[in-house]
């Protein structure tokens, strides 16, 4: 891990080079929160979940936290094979990067940009709900699964894109797994009332056990024990297939 600082330094300063873009990542999240939940909310009484009653903005701001996690999986994709494609990916493994290096940065900068989001997105609901970040259920367990939640995704964003030699299959990897893994996740709307086809896909969603388990901790202050054990093995897992994928990936890319 010696060349980790310099390889986190150089990625940093990658983001920081379009900041448009840097920008535009930070305020969608907030943007969904502020338009889009709100007005669902104007239309959506306080209900029942889990046998206490609350509104739809407390449901739903769990769930943007844990999405923000998913969207990193579609960035670091696209990242990977951007670099595979470009000749990087070669040049940064054969000048002595480990591949655990290599996934371990990109992880490094998800979190960086997944916390900023975070930020937008907690300060906005404390302004719409009139909390403090304590009171709006924030707490350390919060941000842990939260983060764990990013590094499962950007470590599958990395192995899927070492498998990837061009943009347009880059674009349709992220469109066809995107819309069916946000829209049974427990996102926007529990999952349980559904249809049993959507009720399946949503028990075998990861996004929907991380969206699940921050609203847990947020919403009751706690989260079960074989909840944290699951989540904390796919995370290990994720990390073990992305150095796999990494490492097992020919250095000569042929686009097609």
């Amino acid at each position: 891990m010696r060349k980790l600082g310099p390889l986190v330094r150089r990625e940093a300063l990658q983001l920081l080079s379009f900041k448009t873009l840097l920008v535009g990542h930070v305020v969608q999240p907030v943007a969904w929160l502020a338009l889009y939940s709100v007005g669902v909310a104007g239309l959506i009484g306080p209900f029942l979940y889990r046998g206490v009653s609350i509104r739809y903005l407390e449901f739903v701001v769990p769930g943007l936290l844990a999405l923000q996690g998913f969207n990193q999986f579609g960035y670091t994709l696209s990242r990977v094979a951007d670099e595979k494609r470009h000749g990087m990916f070669r040049a940064v493994l054969m000048s002595g990067i480990s591949p655990m290096e290599y996934v371990t940065t990109k992880a490094i900068m998800s979190v960086v940009v997944v916390a900023l989001q975070s930020a937008g997105i907690t300060a906005m609901s404390c302004l719409l709900l009139g909390a403090t970040p304590s009171q709006l259920g924030v707490r350390p367990e919060t941000v842990f699964l939260q983060m764990m939640g990013v590094v499962f995704w950007s470590n599958l964003g990395a192995s899927l894109g070492t498998s990837l030699c061009s943009a347009e299959k880059s674009s349709v990897a992220v469109t066809l797994l995107g819309l069916p893994v946000i829209f049974t996740g427990s996102v926007f709307y529990d999952s349980g009332g559904t249809a049993a086809v959507v009720r399946i896909l949503s028990r075998v969603n990861p996004l929907t056990h991380f969206s699940c388990a921050i609203r847990s901790s947020m919403l009751f202050g706690e989260v079960m024990p074989t909840a944290y054990f699951a989540l904390t093995v796919l995370t290990v897992l994720s990390v073990a297939l992305a150095r796999l994928a990494v490492a097992a990936t020919d250095l000569v890319t042929i686009e097609k």
